[in-house]
């Protein structure tokens, strides 16, 4: 038997994403680490593997945990077993569990995945990215700059969702953003301040502004730092015609924005100049935004739909596969 095992963190954005391949029972999802064994011990994981703690050391003494995490697995003799950790979840930088599954478990491969650039990853932060090639059977990262950097293998981001009925929403808005200001705060008003001189009807959310930026949002309508489910970001990209997408500096990989419009079949404007070169752009799609970008043009041109295959390219079991 064949075990596709999925080691996540509570993202939610994150175990929707994966909804597709969990419902159809290909994938076992898991958003923190499992344990079978002592009521003691499964509480003692979170602070086994706290992210703060170990950050500054590591907190030895993980071992005691391994036999109960892998006997929750629930993976006998033989099973053939592939397992993917994301990037921040826990055990992802304890290299000494790594070993014991490979141990423990003959036929396994283990993957390792980023759904953020390596400047900003778990991984950096904890100092591994220099060793994950080692420790791992292949790292996939979504920004083709990291993966040929760091010997990466490159991939889209996984987006594998069950596709909500689009007619059951009706569209209210022109153009829609949510974004978290990172290191691009002035090219989000940018693209903003365009869509507002055009009088276009819009929804933009700008979250984790510094409290010494706020100045520079002034009086626009915008919604600015306040914590927005995902749940909610979907429902209200459904209720809009396009999705703007903003690129954090020094990024080139496709982006989160960008696949939700692939698979929720919606246009996108973007700053993304490698746009042009993906199997699914099509100018009827995908804008790409510059000073003479022709915003109102684009969204007055009927949009040539998104197909299964271009959706496939998100898929999390074509992920798996390449393992």
């Amino acid at each position: 038997m064949t075990k596709h095992i999925l080691f996540s963190t509570d993202v939610d954005w994150r175990n929707l994403s994966w909804e597709k391949p969990v419902q159809e029972g290909k994938v076992i999802y898991y958003k923190d680490l499992p344990y079978r064994g002592t009521k003691l011990l499964r509480k003692s994981i979170k602070l086994f593997y706290s992210w703060r703690i170990n950050c500054k050391f590591r907190v030895p003494f993980r071992r005691i945990l391994y036999k109960g995490i892998l006997k929750s697995l629930n993976i006998k003799s033989g099973d053939e077993v592939k397992i993917i950790f994301y990037d921040r979840s826990r055990a992802s930088y304890d290299f000494s569990f790594i070993k014991y599954l490979r141990k423990k478990i003959p036929n396994v491969k283990i993957g390792y995945l980023f759904s953020d650039i390596v400047a900003k990853s778990g991984a950096q932060t904890f100092g591994i990215v220099n060793s994950l090639n080692k420790y791992y059977d292949k790292v996939f990262s979504f920004d083709k700059k990291d993966a040929e950097k760091y010997d990466f293998d490159y991939s889209y981001l996984i987006y594998d969702r069950n596709i909500l009925d689009n007619s059951n929403f009706d569209v209210q808005n022109d153009v829609f953003l949510v974004a978290q200001a990172k290191n691009r705060l002035q090219d989000l008003l940018k693209v903003c301040d365009k869509c507002f001189l055009l009088g276009l009807k819009t929804d933009f959310a700008i979250n984790k502004i510094p409290e010494d930026k706020l100045v520079l949002v002034g009086q626009r309508k915008i919604q600015i730092n306040e914590f927005i489910p995902y749940n909610e970001v979907v429902s209200r990209l459904l209720r809009s015609k396009c999705i703007i997408d903003i690129m954090q500096q020094g990024s080139v990989g496709i982006t989160l924005n960008i696949v939700e419009a692939v698979v929720f079949n919606k246009k996108s404007i973007s700053n993304n100049l490698e746009l042009i070169n993906e199997p699914f752009y099509d100018p009827t799609r995908i804008l790409v935004f510059n000073d003479e970008a022709d915003i109102k043009a684009f969204l007055d041109t009927p949009m040539k739909s998104y197909s299964e295959r271009d959706r496939y390219l998100f898929s999390g079991t074509r992920l798996f596969d390449r393992l």
